[in-house]
């Protein structure tokens, strides 16, 4: 009869008969390796600090677009940084995964935080956006 641990409830003589406790160990040996390298990972070619200078199109309708600027300010602001010009009446609106939004010029409850992804509608036509 296989003996049990209390705490989890696997066949430990199976595991150990098996190779599978080796396995697993290895496996979680390659997946740690992995998250160190990509702790480590270049962005194109440029190192993760330098990010922010690279430009990204926003596209005509809905984009879903990275934010590597500076943490903790108003999406409005930022974006006014960010586009040639500072225009962002052709943006309707930018949200992040937690259901805050901006719709620039008239309300905003968004701060941008580095490092996370927003949904951006344009209405008009395409342009750059440099977080730098």
């Amino acid at each position: 009869m296989a003996k049990y641990d209390d705490k989890n409830p696997i066949k430990i003589e199976s595991l150990e008969r098996d190779g599978e406790m080796r396995r697993i160990f290895e496996q979680l040996d390659m997946l740690s390796q992995q998250v160190v390298a990509l702790s480590q990972i270049e962005t194109n070619g440029v190192p993760p600090q330098e990010t922010s200078s690279i430009p990204i199109t926003v596209l005509s309708g809905h984009n879903m677009i990275g934010y590597t600027g500076t943490s903790g300010i108003d999406a409005q602001i930022a974006l006014e940084n960010a586009i040639s010009g500072g225009n962002v009446s052709q943006i309707s609106i930018i949200k992040n995964q937690a259901g805050q939004f901006c719709v620039p010029d008239v309300f905003s409850t968004l701060t941008m935080q580095y490092g996370v992804g927003y949904y951006l509608y344009n209405s008009g036509d395409a342009f750059t956006v440099n977080w730098s």
